[in-house]
């Protein structure tokens, strides 16, 4: 468990969670289990937290930690879907916008050359 939490602390890359995921790894070489070193920390969220205690008395933390994995990047995809759906028609908007001011100067460059003549 200590070389996992040491590979993940790694592999982060963000200074917060490479300090959380190293307290932890403190607390399990203490003889901490995983869920008391994580409730420690308030980076992990409650969810996980739950996952582990539960899944710890069970012995199966391997399957929920895959489990637990699975549905926070189901819900990242969600919420990076949410707001690629409310941003994508204001920049059609946008694009609209600057091919018709686009569209309207070649039109007014046209009707002035017209007069021209």
């Amino acid at each position: 468990m200590v070389e996992t939490v040491q590979a993940a602390s790694e592999c982060t890359g963000i200074e917060n969670y490479n300090a959380a995921v190293k307290s932890v790894q403190k607390r399990l070489l203490e003889g901490d289990n995983l869920s008391h070193a994580m409730a420690h920390e308030a980076l992990f969220s409650y969810v996980l937290y739950q996952y582990i205690t539960v899944r710890e008395q069970c012995s199966v933390l391997k399957r929920i930690l895959s489990a637990a994995a699975t549905q926070f990047e189901d819900d990242l995809d969600a919420t990076i879907q949410r707001l690629v759906d409310l941003i994508e028609p204001r920049i059609m908007v946008v694009v609209a916008c600057l091919l018709g001011a686009i569209i309207l100067a070649l039109y007014m460059l046209n009707l002035e050359l017209g007069a021209a003549i």
